[in-house]
């Protein structure tokens, strides 16, 4: 399925997804001259940051949206930022090329992780590092139980008989066992909570507009994908909301570090 994302939209309604890749921000040691390459890189926000912090180095932010790449080169450029449009899945190949490559909130929406690490340990630089952090097992739990009830409604039900769900969510353990079987060394694999409290029904509605209903309004017929988009909202306003007025869903998340090991020299 090809799907686009609107940049500004995803902007407005991803504080959580800058709240996270602010922690991957703050925890790095970098020197200054890396080159890093951003998996997912959408509105560019964060991707700016992490070109801020290589003033001497250059990022790569990739994306599959022509929205919100175009979002991003409008309102997060910099002259060492290089956006570029194409699937994860499918990156052409480089060969040591990257000090380090980042993905936040983002690689839970990619298949095929075996192929994926093969690749990615490949464009990493002798002594080049991973730091991922993804949806685990249990993310967005309750969106996700609203949604396939309703895919299930005698409305909708025809409409997805073909329909692949789009997001691949493992257990830590899972994800460790497929590290441990790549050439990476030094592979550490946390989970971690990360439930969130949206403030209002407006947050909570705009962070499932975009980008978790993008797939399947996509997926629907143009005269089903309003009653559709409402049942999911109204039924998730009504099961997340608590008793002080806030909403509340389950986050729960993936952490990777990992690393391409130096050559050894030769005597």
């Amino acid at each position: 399925m090809s799907l686009d994302f609107e940049g500004a939209a995803y902007s407005r309604a991803s504080t959580l997804q800058r709240q996270w890749g602010q922690h991957l921000l703050n925890e790095s040691d970098l020197g200054g001259d890396e080159v890093i390459l951003d998996l997912g890189c959408g509105d560019g926000a964060l991707t700016a940051q992490w070109a801020d912090r290589v003033p001497n180095g250059r990022v790569v932010g990739v994306d599959r949206s022509q929205g919100m790449l175009r979002y991003a080169r409008h309102a997060h450029s910099r002259p060492n930022i290089n956006y570029w449009l194409d699937d994860i899945e499918n990156l052409p190949p480089e060969s040591s090329v990257y000090d380090l490559i980042i993905s936040n909130a983002v690689l839970h929406w990619v298949q095929g992780h075996e192929l994926l690490l093969a690749k990615l340990y490949d464009m990493l630089r002798p002594g080049g590092k991973v730091r991922l952090s993804f949806g685990a097992e249990g993310n967005c739990h309750t969106f996700f139980a609203i949604t396939r009830a309703a895919m299930q409604l005698p409305s909708f039900v025809a409409s997805f008989r073909n329909f692949n769900w789009p997001w691949r969510n493992e257990t830590v353990d899972q994800y460790r066992q497929l590290l441990v079987k790549t050439p990476f060394t030094e592979i550490q694999v946390w989970g971690q909570v990360a439930d969130a409290t949206f403030p209002c029904s407006e947050a909570i509605v705009a962070w499932m507009e975009q980008p978790l209903l993008v797939p399947f309004l996509a997926h629907l017929p143009h005269d089903l994908r309003q009653s559709f988009r409402d049942t999911v909202v109204n039924n998730m306003l009504a099961v997340s909301l608590q008793g002080d007025g806030t909403y509340f869903e389950y986050f729960r998340k993936i952490n990777v570090r990992a690393l391409r090991g130096c050559r050894k020299s030769v005597p």
